[in-house]
């Protein structure tokens, strides 16, 4: 792992303002914040599971030079926002309202700084984000102009365990009042661990190392296996993300960028999602693997010039 190459990867945007609020429950939930001049509009950006504000200070500088402003916070139990039993070393989860009541609490927050304000809002949202933030929509579906999701999570793999196998397992988790627990094949944070999973984010040999090593380096930044407890609500969420009932309350138009050799979410669930919402548009990215934004530079280009032919045919 060359940091010579990673660290201008990591590199703060200019004019880099950090922040945090309190949520519902006086928890504290970290975000950051930029602005070029004369920003023509402000994008929201959701990470995803594991992921950290510094790991998008890359994209978020070209999208300044593309004349965005741009905004991103840290879900609970990610980069420096609160963690559940004060432990970075598993994921829980009380149920997703929680992240898309700290979502909407996010939101009012940027809405009270005079640079980002008054501009028109557009969403940018990988794989959880995509998930939190779907529903959020689907409550406020004239917050963003338009929604652009990178692989979201509205499947997760392996299809055949988490269908037939994931509910008796955790009927017996639950019974056994270990929701907190690492669910199966988790743990934390680990090199070796994280060595292995790299290889199923990304094909650049760079950007894929990222992650890795901001986790090494800074320890508190580090997000672990997930929970039994986490599993239960995201299967919820996904499920939920399945019907017509809730998709058909999604109005804001969106886009479905998909990994074709994604190893982490089920593309045919994403495919299914984009059926059920009014406004929708998907493409398929060959090759690419779960971080499409983080992918080689011939996948990756494409990506970056699909989201601003959307963001600009909705602004």
């Amino acid at each position: 792992m060359n940091k010579d190459n990673i660290l201008p990867l990591l590199t703060s945007p200019q004019n880099w303002q950090w922040g945090e609020f309190k949520n519902n429950d006086r928890q504290q939930i970290r975000y950051g914040w930029n602005a070029p001049d004369d920003p023509k509009a402000l994008i929201i950006i959701a990470e995803g599971r594991t992921e950290c504000i510094e790991e998008y200070f890359e994209i978020i500088r070209e999208l300044n030079a593309k004349g965005y402003a741009c905004a991103i916070m840290d879900w609970q139990g990610h980069g420096l926002s609160y963690r559940h039993f004060d432990d970075n070393s598993r994921q829980h989860s009380y149920g997703f309202d929680r992240d898309i009541d700290e979502f909407s609490l996010f939101l009012s927050k940027i809405d009270g700084i005079q640079e980002l304000k008054e501009l028109p809002k557009v969403l940018m949202a990988h794989s959880m984000g995509g998930n939190i933030t779907l529903r959020y929509m689907a409550e406020n579906p004239d917050t963003f102009k338009c929604a652009y999701l990178i692989a979201p999570m509205l499947g997760l793999q392996p299809k055949r365990i988490i269908k037939y196998i994931a509910p008796i397992i955790l009927r017996a988790a639950s019974s056994l009042k270990r929701m907190h627990k690492h669910a199966l094949g988790q743990t934390k944070w680990n090199e070796t661990f994280a060595n292995i999973a790299k290889h199923k984010v990304s094909s650049d040999p760079i950007r894929r190392n990222k992650q890795p090593y901001l986790f090494k380096t800074q320890p508190e930044l580090r997000c672990g296996g997930v929970t039994f407890g986490w599993l239960h609500h995201a299967l919820q969420s996904i499920a939920m993300l399945q019907t017509s009932e809730l998709c058909n309350k999604i109005t804001t138009p969106t886009f479905i960028a998909i990994a074709g050799k994604d190893v982490v979410v089920d593309n045919q669930k994403s495919k299914n999602t984009a059926t059920l919402l009014p406004k929708c548009e998907t493409q398929i990215f060959d090759g690419a693997e779960h971080q499409i934004h983080a992918e080689r530079d011939e996948i990756r280009n494409v990506l970056l010039d699909s989201l601003h032919d959307f963001f600009g045919k909705h602004l």
